[in-house]
């Protein structure tokens, strides 16, 4: 009973003790899921905020790093913010209507989630904005690292300022009116 008892605690523990790592991934992997990750969001943030009647207020892109020291992994991140007031029901449809599987379950509150292969969509609805995320997998880090720069434009046309107005807020007097 005692080596069964040992035998079982060694299996169970393998995993802890020798790590349980993600295969590293090459620099070209790396670089075909940020392509892919950017092109896919050149397409849904404009055609979300289409959808919606919003504007796309700012876009971008950059790696995020997940994980411990002997198991980092990495996933390209587009982000964007979207003005528009809208609900998490009308959002959850823009996002099925633009071929994302909509996991109900997963978003909670005011998220939204959806899944396009390995892609994963995350659209939070605030008072008078939306934020939009398209991750691509997490794929390992090995010896060989992609170069990471930070933050950068996703290459989309935005204003490069909207002014804020509160939802239901009186619009100020234009200029002509006579007074």
């Amino acid at each position: 009973m005692r080596h069964r008892t040992v035998a079982l605690l060694a299996v169970l523990l393998a995993p802890v003790v020798l790590g349980a790592c993600t295969p590293a991934a090459s620099v070209e992997e790396h670089e075909r899921s940020r392509e892919e990750v950017r092109a896919v969001a050149a397409e849904v943030i404009p055609a979300l905020a289409d959808a919606l009647g919003g504007e796309v207020r700012w876009a971008r892109g950059e790696y995020e790093a997940y994980g411990l020291k002997n198991d980092l992994t990495l996933a390209y991140q587009a982000d964007a913010d979207i003005t528009v007031v809208t609900t998490r029901d009308d959002v959850a449809t823009a996002v099925a209507d633009l071929d994302w599987t909509v996991d109900d379950d997963a978003g909670g509150g005011a998220s939204v989630v959806g899944e396009r292969g390995d892609l994963t969509l995350r659209a939070t609805v605030r008072e008078d904005h939306l934020q939009l995320s398209v991750d691509g997998p997490r794929l390992g880090i090995g010896d060989e690292r992609p170069e990471r720069n930070g933050q950068e434009s996703l290459g989309l046309p935005y204003p490069t300022f909207v002014p804020y107005e509160s939802p239901g807020a009186t619009p100020l007097p234009s200029g002509d009116a006579e007074g």
